[in-house]
């Protein structure tokens, strides 16, 4: 059981979910996934060769390094397994993404609904202790919107936060800002004695010439992820909100809405975890309708595809050089490849390119 917050991250940075999450709809979406091994494989081979996941990272045939990217995008609620059928579904946050809405804001919106417990945080393998029930990434906002704190560090977030912020209740959120100003002043001296072993690795020991790396590592992560909401910057080692998103913060903070209930439920909880901004609830017939359609996928990775081009150089038209490029890469048809990108970017990238780069990541 892990004794402080926890987030997956075969990767640190949430960049790479839009594609990650293409590769896997177009390899698991409507299949069984749970004892699967084949699949499981396939979908690793495939991350792979979209140069989503280092080729060699493997430490062996099971398919876990494909287990641990398909739990970052359920993480995410943005997608879940069907009870009625063991197959794996898009929530709505998933198919949004999917359709083309800013990843940046239906992650921000999963970002900040992110709570322990979750279907996540309780399931084999993970177990965040039950003395958690808190939205860490609106407490650490909450935080930094403080005029008393102002800005966190990692290390901060690391040796304070995690271990400690077990709840969203006032006396828990002045308890964390008296330890924060506190370690400000004096250090690692104010930790309890056995602090190594109450927060202990999932791994076992602690590593004793780096014995804060787990959580360290684990701060880093948190941070990455508050950072692509795009609110806050990171500054000669500090994070505080950007000035032109403190109105932005507020607003958030303003509406405090109830958790999610049921997590131990998987299927509920992660339908109305992935509700995107659009949806207030998830009515979708799932047996009777393919929501997300093999164009869809297609679109997403022929987006992909351009550009990954475009970083490469900027591109001022469409051309069938392009076309021929990207059908080669993709596996689709040319016309289906041209449709698409004339539909995406009928003048080509020149200036915009770099934006949408960031919007895609």
């Amino acid at each position: 059981m892990l004794n402080y917050w926890w987030v997956t991250r075969p990767k640190r940075k949430l960049n790479s979910i839009p594609d990650v999450l293409a590769t896997f709809a177009e390899m698991s979406l409507d299949q069984e996934w749970q004892g699967q091994r084949e699949s499981h494989l396939s979908f690793e081979d495939a991350l792979e060769q979209a140069g989503l996941k280092r080729i060699g990272e493997r430490r062996d045939q099971t398919g876990g390094g494909a287990r641990t990217y398909k739990a970052w995008v359920a993480s995410l609620g943005l997608i879940f397994t069907q009870e009625s059928t063991k197959k794996i579904k898009l929530t709505l946050a998933g198919e949004a993404i999917m359709a083309g809405n800013s990843p940046v804001e239906v992650l921000k919106n999963q970002i900040f609904k992110y709570q322990f417990p979750s279907s996540f945080s309780l399931s084999r393998g993970v177990k965040v202790a039950p003395r958690f029930k808190i939205r860490p990434f609106r407490f650490l906002i909450k935080l930094l919107n403080d005029p008393d704190i102002e800005y966190l560090t990692e290390e901060e977030i690391a040796k304070i936060i995690v271990t400690n912020a077990e709840n969203e209740t006032d006396k828990c959120y002045r308890y964390i800002v008296e330890k924060i100003l506190e370690f400000r002043k004096s250090g690692n001296v104010i930790h309890e004695e056995d602090f190594f072993n109450k927060y202990k690795s999932s791994k076992g020991d602690v590593n004793p010439e780096h014995p804060y790396s787990h959580l360290m590592d684990l701060a880093n992560t948190i941070v990455n992820w508050l950072e692509y909401t795009q609110l806050v910057k990171r500054d000669s080692g500090q994070v505080s909100i950007l000035d032109d998103k403190k109105l932005e913060v507020q607003q958030i903070l303003s509406v405090c809405p109830p958790f999610i209930d049921r997590p131990e439920e998987h299927e509920y909880f992660q339908r109305k975890y992935g509700l995107d901004p659009k949806h207030k609830k998830d009515t979708r017939n799932l047996t009777k309708t393919k929501t997300i359609t093999a164009k869809i996928i297609a679109e997403q990775k022929i987006k992909q595809a351009y550009i990954s081009e475009s970083l490469k150089q900027p591109i001022t038209k469409i051309t069938t050089y392009l076309i021929d490029k990207i059908a080669e890469q993709t596996g689709f048809e040319d016309k289906l490849v041209e449709e698409t990108l004339l539909k995406l970017y009928p003048r080509g990238s020149v200036g915009a390119f770099m934006t949408e780069y960031f919007e895609m990541a």
